[in-house]
């Protein structure tokens, strides 16, 4: 499940750009950012089994740092999960069309937003079971094209296949970083379901660092076969979804159902990860109502026969809605998305800073020390890339900025945090029971 949440249409979708600047040494991009988020992926894992419970970043920060800052730290995650939704569905439409060019609903950009808004909205109606069913019926297509490709990179291995310097240099620019970042978007998601694993605290990180690995690894390799097949230029002109006329040209008989098969995968792949991500911040908004935190929470909190928040859906679909309508460009679309979930990561690294060093466990905060200066690097390199003036930063930030305030406006303090008991001790010592057991 953890590798199926990681692994998200940010792989599809990002190739081509990270491609178009990076060239050659564009495929090593996924396992860079890999290793810059690990002691995150480690440390948010900790927060997990430390304060168990629903809510994720908005319960680390409130239980570290008092429900203001723990309120504002899960609306800014929620804001942000609203804007992937819309990123997904506008990459969606640009792979799409590349897909059926001469179809007029998908020429038109409100009109596809409008459709694919619909669509999710009245699937997350649906009881939380149903939709449970479908992601996972749906899960299989999302990799159909990753195998595909696995399978046929050996049959087109180029010998001569080289990096020269100027594409490493590129390798670290901040649209390329952009893409990559987004296309790890649902790591965070993943960890915070650390303590429905079962095993105790080893078996939890052990578990979500190897699925962290085989998701980048899956992430690497097939950009890397990409590259073989098509080439730097034909991956950075027909994107991902576009090697089954590369492989024609050598396998004829394979084209036409390849053509079949990516175009189906590829858009069962964008839907199902939409719907997804909808329903996620159904959650997320959901969590922070039920606990009164916000304006209007007994209306919020109202559900429909099949216990689904319909009041939130349908914001929630208002708001997607908005950002696509009002945001089509998707590099910019991508960049408010991980801002946001970069700068709701360092607060719930800083939680758990405070949480070792309030329980002096001091020999714990090294990774977290790493952790912390990875993410607030990672914060840096999404306002570099916002633009190169401050007004062009604020601009292009705005979403986020007015939602923030938004969000300030609508939260209502109850001095309470609802978070899961610290469970620091009884942690330390199932691991000193762990280490001297026989």
């Amino acid at each position: 499940m953890s590798v199926n949440i990681m692994v998200g249409v940010g792989l599809y979708s990002g190739s081509d750009v990270i491609t178009a600047l990076a060239g050659n040494a564009s495929f090593l991009v996924w396992s860079v950012v890999a290793l810059l988020y690990l002691p995150i992926v480690y440390s948010i894992t900790q927060l997990a089994r430390l304060i168990p419970g629903g809510g994720g970043f908005y319960r680390y920060a409130c239980q570290a740092m008092g429900e203001k800052v723990g309120f504002m730290s899960g609306w800014l995650y929620y804001l942000a999960y609203l804007i992937a939704t819309s990123t997904v569905i506008t990459a969606f439409r640009r792979i799409i069309i590349g897909l059926f060019p001469n179809t007029a609903i998908f020429q038109n950009h409100i009109l596809f937003l409008s459709c694919v808004v619909v669509i999710i909205s009245l699937l997350n109606l649906l009881p939380l079971s149903s939709i449970g069913k479908i992601q996972k019926f749906l899960t299989v297509a999302k990799l159909a094209p990753v195998f595909t490709v696995l399978v046929l990179t050996p049959f087109f291995f180029d010998t001569s296949f080289s990096i020269p310097a100027s594409d490493i240099n590129n390798l670290f620019s901040s649209n390329t970083l952009t893409m990559a970042l987004f296309g790890f978007l649902g790591f965070e998601f993943a960890c915070n379901l650390s303590n429905q694993i079962e095993g105790g605290a080893k078996a939890t990180a052990k578990v979500l660092l190897t699925a962290f690995a085989m998701a980048a690894t899956i992430f690497t390799v097939f950009h890397f076969g990409l590259l073989h097949i098509m080439g730097a230029e034909g991956l950075a002109t027909y994107r991902a979804s576009g090697f089954a006329p590369f492989v024609g040209a050598i396998f004829p008989l394979l084209q036409t159902p390849l053509v079949w098969m990516i175009s189906i995968a590829m858009t069962i792949s964008y839907f199902n990860s939409s719907n997804g991500i909808l329903t996620l911040g159904v959650a997320l908004l959901q969590s922070v109502a039920e606990d009164g935190k916000i304006h209007y929470s007994n209306v919020l909190t109202k559900v429909n026969s099949g216990g689904r928040p319909w009041v939130i859906i349908i914001l929630n679909s208002l708001l997607v809605f908005m950002f696509g309508a009002l945001i089509p460009n998707m590099s910019l679309l991508a960049n408010s998305c991980s801002f946001g979930v970069v700068i709701s990561i360092a607060i719930a690294i800083l939680s758990l800073l405070i949480i070792q060093l309030r329980n002096k466990t001091y020999w714990t905060t090294p990774v977290t020390l790493i952790a912390l200066g990875v993410s607030l690097f990672l914060v840096f390199t999404r306002m570099q890339a916002a633009g190169t003036t401050v007004g062009e930063k604020l601009f292009n930030l705005s979403p986020i900025l007015i939602g923030l305030v938004v969000g300030y406006i609508l939260m209502k303090p109850t001095n309470t945090c609802h978070a899961g008991p610290d469970r620091t001790d009884e942690l330390l010592e199932e691991e000193n029971r762990r280490d001297i057991a026989p």
